[in-house]
């Protein structure tokens, strides 16, 4: 079998969240059991990771990086339904399809690209975010689009979780498959350098590190939200715990100060940091808590 991925965004082997890395680890995940993957990027630098190839189609030209709001620029206004078609047309003549079984779409903007071949289209971007960025029109138009196009047989719809594949399926009376994204669970945990990472972090390998990896954004992650739920167990066992933020963008400052005097106040160990690889924050934790 072979499988044609689709990313609206640039990927590199050092990519670190979102669709990026999800393209990237489901693309090496499946090379390692023996399906052979190809990816194609509407921009970025063409590499190889593995046995799976990443194709830079250079949709804006070799030197600019491009994403799915620069097609814009190149097609127009995408409450317009012949929008579909024509971005269908340019990437259908970019690549030659022929060879690939299945083809694995990250961008619902290519619903009406090779309707002959079995396709998997990943809905990334809940309902409010798409109206947001494609306008009240747009949203309209891909409902429709994504409505017409899942009646042909040869197409599934996937959602990474149940509420958004329930969502999806009211809105346009189609069967959506729940499907959570692909990790690497490789880079989830390091349990050989854990004692000397919590040591070079000052942190106290007798209690439990819970690892909150958001960024500190106070309204949208919440992560204090965390040390207030340590605060309802009962004392014998809030202060069984120490807590890692990771989220640490210059921005959030002040959130950080906030965070480290409430910790302080309740006797709850913190440690708040930018870490440069985020396998150092994972190898030192004993529980993820995912902040959306």
């Amino acid at each position: 079998m072979k499988i044609a991925i689709f990313s609206p965004w640039a990927i590199s082997d050092e990519s670190i969240g979102g669709t990026e890395r999800f393209v990237f680890d489901l693309a090496t995940g499946l090379s390692k059991e023996g399906v052979a993957v190809e990816v194609f990027m509407l921009s970025g630098k063409d590499f190889e990771q593995g046995n799976v190839r990443f194709r830079s189609l250079n949709i804006l030209g070799s030197h600019k990086i491009a994403n799915e709001f620069d097609l814009r620029n190149l097609f127009g206004d995408f409450s317009k339904l012949a929008r579909y078609k024509d971005f269908a047309k340019k990437v259908e003549a970019l690549v030659d399809i022929d060879s690939f079984d299945i083809i694995l779409s990250n961008s619902l903007l290519l619903l009406r690209a090779w309707p002959a071949k079995r396709r998997v289209f990943v809905i990334h971007t809940n309902p409010f975010e798409f109206e947001q960025d494609w306008g009240s029109n747009g949203y309209r138009a891909m409902v429709n689009v994504l409505a017409e196009e899942a009646r042909n047989r040869r197409t599934v719809i996937v959602a990474p979780s149940r509420y958004y594949a329930n969502v999806y399926s009211n809105l346009a009376n189609i069967e959506v498959v729940t499907l959570p994204h692909a990790i690497d669970s490789t880079r989830l945990s390091m349990p050989d350098i854990k004692a000397s990472t919590q040591k070079q972090f000052g942190l106290n390998p007798t209690l439990t590190t819970v690892l909150v990896p958001g960024r500190l954004e106070p309204l949208q992650k919440r992560p204090r939200l965390v040390l207030e739920a340590l605060m309802l167990l009962p004392a014998a066992q809030r202060y069984r715990y120490q807590l890692v933020l990771s989220g640490l963008d210059s921005h959030y400052g002040n959130e950080a100060d906030e965070l480290h005097r409430f910790a302080q106040q309740q006797g709850i160990p913190i440690v708040i940091r930018a870490f440069k690889d985020m396998a150092e924050a994972y190898s030192l934790s004993d529980i993820v808590v995912l902040p959306s």
